[in-house]
């Protein structure tokens, strides 16, 4: 009984992160303004990188073709922007989704570290 019982409690913890994650996730809208903190990447391959925040849980917030001389040489810093976020879904070309591309609009930086 109590091996169940530990099995259980095993099971329902990740169960319970798992959906605390996806309700936080289903709360961001496109049009949204979002404050984001983050280490700024280039991701891709040349002639195309594309400027990207990554957050603590390892999400990427892309930034925009138009903004991107705005965080020209702060690669690899870690910083604070505020934006408007469009979510476009992506899909394979089967039409399968296979997730969400989080792209700032109107990005300003806030703080750049150290705060």
């Amino acid at each position: 009984m109590k091996k169940t019982l530990f099995f259980a409690g095993l099971l329902l913890i990740p169960l319970a992160a798992w959906s605390l994650g996806s309700r936080q996730e289903t709360a961001l809208v496109s049009g949204q303004i979002v404050e984001v903190t983050g280490t700024l990447r280039l991701v891709g391959n040349m002639p195309f990188p594309q400027t990207v925040v990554t957050d603590k849980e390892e999400q990427d917030w892309y930034i925009g073709e138009e903004d991107k001389p705005l965080f020209a040489g702060l690669e690899r810093r870690v910083l604070r922007v505020r934006g408007t976020v469009e979510l476009v879904e992506m899909r394979l070309a089967d039409d399968t989704v296979i997730g969400v591309r989080r792209i700032l609009k109107s990005p300003r930086i806030i703080a750049v570290e150290p705060w």
